[in-house]
């Protein structure tokens, strides 16, 4: 039978072999073998990682009895990254492991032809999972939220999918930062991913260039307020949103010409990014943008000449920006 038969039949070998080039189908490979082991009788866990390890400390826990037969779990990640000179040993080892051990092994890859491999194969079964192709990252995006106690609704998890990547690791992370922001109602929406993903800097500003324009000047507000709360991020609201309106000039003046892949490429952003920043570009006249710059330059002034602290001054930004007030002072 199969790692994935077993676990599913609510059985569990003495030994398995996981590949994947994906590190969260590894670990969840892991997580589900532990809960089912610890469903039959409790276990001392032990993980290991190659080749970070101390193989004499691996080798006392998988050939010493314990003393009143207690079970013991081992996990090794990236096995096949154990060195060439440790091979023979740590399959000597495991093939000798007490049979109070049960032992789940992971690999993103493993070279077929090679002895080390075929000495693992036959501890016991191996599993390879297949890729995850684009098309399918969304779902994997429901069902972390489900196995995280939560629903997340079908935009809202083609949103994450686009802008967070190939990395099912990274669904997790961002998943649990918007579970932590939003609270306890147990679904996730599409607007709760744009005010917390969009708000970090990883994509170029996109919550304040949202805000600003929409004209909320409250939201606004709100979203340098939690970048500024940021460990380190003093005076960091500035070359935020600088940045993110010259991104408005530069796709306002392709946006006619130029295709989302296009600017993206251009300005090195990601391209669903680029199709939800088209409407901010629109609702903003060049000029806007243009009185913008010279705000933010008017303003750094102020705190540079200590006439203003950072964050007072990036909420004066805003009113003037969103409220229409101009400045009678000039540049230069």
């Amino acid at each position: 039978m199969s790692f994935t038969e077993d676990i599913a039949a609510g059985r569990c070998g003495p030994f398995y072999l996981v590949i994947s080039p994906e590190e969260y189908l590894r670990v969840d490979a892991a997580r589900r073998w532990r809960t089912a082991l610890g469903a039959r009788a409790p276990h001392a866990v032990h993980t290991f990682r190659a080749p970070r390890w101390d193989l004499a400390e691996l080798e006392s826990i998988l050939l010493t009895m314990p003393l009143f037969d207690d079970a013991v779990a081992v996990i090794i990640h990236d096995i096949e990254k154990t060195h060439a000179a440790q091979q023979e040993r740590l399959a000597a080892v495991l093939a000798s492991r007490g049979p109070h051990v049960s032992l789940v092994a992971t690999a993103a890859a493993v070279d077929k032809r090679r002895k080390f491999y075929k000495l693992l194969e036959a501890l016991g079964p191996v599993e390879t999972f297949k890729p995850i192709y684009p098309e399918q990252r969304p779902g994997w995006v429901h069902r972390i939220a489900g196995d995280l106690g939560w629903s997340i609704a079908g935009e809202a998890a083609t949103a994450m999918a686009e802008l967070v990547g190939e990395d099912l690791m990274a669904y997790e992370a961002e998943l649990r930062k918007i579970i932590l922001y939003i609270g306890d109602q147990r679904r996730i929406e599409k607007a709760d991913v744009d005010e917390v993903l969009f708000a970090d800097n990883r994509f170029g500003g996109f919550a304040i260039a949202d805000a600003l324009s929409r004209r909320d000047v409250s939201r606004a507000v709100r979203v340098i307020r939690q970048l500024y709360a940021e460990p380190g991020s003093k005076s960091g609201w500035m070359p935020l949103v600088a940045g993110a309106i010259f991104r408005l000039l530069w796709i306002k003046s392709l946006a006619a010409t130029t295709n989302d892949s296009e600017i993206a490429a251009e300005l090195g952003m990601n391209p669903y990014v680029v199709k939800l920043m088209r409407p901010q570009a629109a609702r903003f006249a060049t000029a806007d943008l243009l009185q913008g710059i010279e705000l933010l330059y008017l303003a750094e002034k102020d705190i540079k000449m200590s006439i203003l602290p950072d964050l007072p001054a990036a909420e004066i930004f805003i009113i003037k920006m969103l409220c229409g007030e101009t400045d009678s002072r000039t540049v230069g």
